[in-house]
């Protein structure tokens, strides 16, 4: 059952007019999937367009796309992770919160709930929440329907895959998809919608406004109409004349930091501090496409977009600072996704907490 997924034309650029975007929508639904939440749109905000991005699905199971469901019917399948991320990701959703909410009393019964978001286009952004139970207790329905070895693994991982299912479904409401799909349908690419701003770079202003956001810039850092510009020392201050200064003996070079131009006292004997390695912000996009692996990636641009917050709100020197030390030892390559998705949520709350303060 290979994929056989037919190329489809779009326009070149996106969509800035209703008109425009309703009719491009009509035409692809003869040749594609196309995830709306409405059939059509009647209005666009100034300086935004919408943007329709092709996402491909493989319909052969095996290769971690899509699987044959036990609610799957002859030449019906399901998307599997993979496949709704990346079609969830096109669209520009965010995740804002993913919590266990049971009492945690049963071993093999966990309830999770999964919160996101999404822009509609018309700029309304929409949250939207979705439960999921999973009870594996001895006599429960579910547990019912596994033979002994797929209920024994399935209990070993109970949580991740309670999380992953209230993730799914989550996922599945906020794009208005269905739960499963026919091959032939599959065989199609699905074409996901998105609203991008789209700014007018005419205006001075706004073209500097861009610039520094594309390098990741903020006005706290370098002031009204400094932003990207060359970092400027702080004028010089005389020393209170309060006698001759002491003289200082050539032969003892003084020790200075670099980046402070502070005088450091030390002797000679002091033993050297070795610095542990520091992971670097923002992940570049050189580094993830070395990254084979679509779930890390996925957290690293999680990672990503919450750094870009915390700049926003503190700055990138203030950032850089305090994030030190949660990133040494830190390797995007290697480091266990748990210890990344820690990083990622304490840089959400970060960022709310700076935001929230600025308010």
């Amino acid at each position: 059952m290979s994929n056989t997924n037919a190329l489809v034309k779009l326009p070149e650029r996106p969509l800035s007019t209703v008109q425009g975007f309703n009719d491009a929508v009509a035409k692809l639904h003869e040749q594609a999937n196309v995830l709306l939440p409405v059939q059509r749109i009647d209005h666009i905000p100034p300086m935004h367009a919408v943007s329709l991005r092709v996402v491909h699905v493989d319909t052969n199971p095996q290769k971690g796309d899509t699987y044959k469901g036990k609610f799957c019917k002859e030449g019906e399948l399901a998307l599997k992770k993979p496949a709704l991320l990346r079609l969830w990701n096109n669209a520009g959703g965010r995740i804002l919160k993913s919590h266990r909410c049971d009492d945690r009393g049963e071993p093999f019964r966990v309830e999770w709930t999964v919160s996101g978001e999404i822009t509609l286009f018309d700029g309304t952004v929409v949250p939207h929440i979705a439960t999921k139970e999973l009870d594996l207790r001895d006599g429960s329905p579910e547990m019912k329907t596994m033979q002994a070895k797929q209920l024994s693994e399935a209990r070993r991982q109970i949580v991740t895959l309670c999380e992953s299912k209230a993730l799914l479904r989550m996922i599945r409401a906020a794009l208005a998809m269905d739960q499963k799909y026919s091959v032939r349908d599959l065989q199609k690419p699905f074409v996901v919608p998105t609203l991008v701003f789209v700014a007018d770079t005419s205006d001075p202003e706004i073209k500097r406004m861009v610039a520094a956001k594309a390098i990741g810039v903020s006005a706290d850092l370098y002031g009204p109409g400094r932003a990207g510009g060359a970092h400027q020392l702080p004028p010089q201050v005389e020393p209170a004349a309060s006698g001759p200064p002491a003289p200082v003996n050539p032969a003892e070079p003084l020790t200075v930091d670099a980046s402070t131009g502070e005088v450091i006292d030390a002797d000679p004997w002091d033993p050297t501090p070795s610095a542990a390695a520091v992971a670097k912000l923002p992940i570049t996009e050189e580094l993830l496409a070395e990254i084979e692996d679509g779930e890390r990636r996925n957290y690293l641009r999680g990672v990503n977009r919450y750094w870009s917050l915390v700049v926003a709100a503190i700055g990138q020197d203030a950032a850089e600072m305090d994030a030190a030390k949660m990133l040494e030892g830190v390797d995007w390559k290697t480091t266990a996704l748990e210890k990344i998705g820690e990083i990622g949520g304490n840089l959400r709350a970060w960022s709310e907490k700076a935001r929230g303060g600025a308010a």
